[in-house]
């Protein structure tokens, strides 16, 4: 949520656990579209749309705690289309997109840094994310060379890091809002979604939505 208003300021957020109630608030409250972040398998409340993040390229597909899924895959039939940036979704509406680092920010300012100023800097890297490993490529390819990575479960908090001064630290936007006054030289890498033809999913959101 800390993420969303900060990328969103002009956005109503609505934080809370029963979705169902937080959909009664927004309609009282006259507002003509809910977004719900993350509550494909929350049924009890209906949608008018439904989309998914597809990842074609998971070789594991078994159920939490041995793989990813929450669900069978065979639930993405409930979904009205797709995002994804490896391939399309069976049989659904896909559509492409790629994610786009456009530089760092130092944590307590916001002057972007060009991302060539990775290029053989050596650096620590920390996250607190479900899948690290995209983040990490992303450093090496951008030239990074990784002396120590702190890498914990997804939505951790810091706590117990030992930011230490020997080579700047890297975070991803969803950790760095966690990391407030902290006096480690830390950056962000700031990233944004590119999609293929986004006027094509403009149309296709508006077809579903408004008619």
């Amino acid at each position: 949520p800390c993420l969303l208003r900060k990328q969103l300021p002009g956005v109503d957020l609505i934080l809370g656990r029963n979705r169902v109630r937080a959909a009664q608030i927004a309609e009282g409250e006259e507002y003509d579209l809910l977004i719900l972040d993350d509550g494909f398998q929350h049924l009890p409340l209906a949608r008018t749309l439904d989309t998914v993040l597809w990842n074609g390229d998971t070789k594991n597909r078994r159920l939490l705690p041995a793989g990813p899924f929450r669900e069978p895959a065979s639930g993405i039939r409930r979904a009205s289309g797709a995002f994804s940036e490896s391939g399309d979704a069976p049989e659904k509406k896909t559509f492409g997109f790629s994610r786009e680092y456009v530089g760092l920010r130092p944590i307590c300012g916001k002057e972007i840094v060009p991302v060539s100023f990775l290029n053989g800097k050596s650096v620590n890297a920390a996250c607190a994310i479900a899948r690290p490993q995209a983040f990490l490529g992303a450093l090496r390819d951008f030239g990074a060379v990784i002396s120590r990575t702190e890498l914990l479960p997804d939505h951790s908090e810091f706590d117990a890091v030992n930011w230490s001064n020997d080579a700047p630290w890297i975070v991803t936007a969803k950790d760095a809002v966690k990391l407030g006054g902290n006096e480690a030289e830390i950056y962000v890498l700031e990233m944004r979604v590119q999609f293929c033809d986004e006027e094509e999913v403009r149309r296709w959101l508006e077809t579903k939505l408004f008619h």
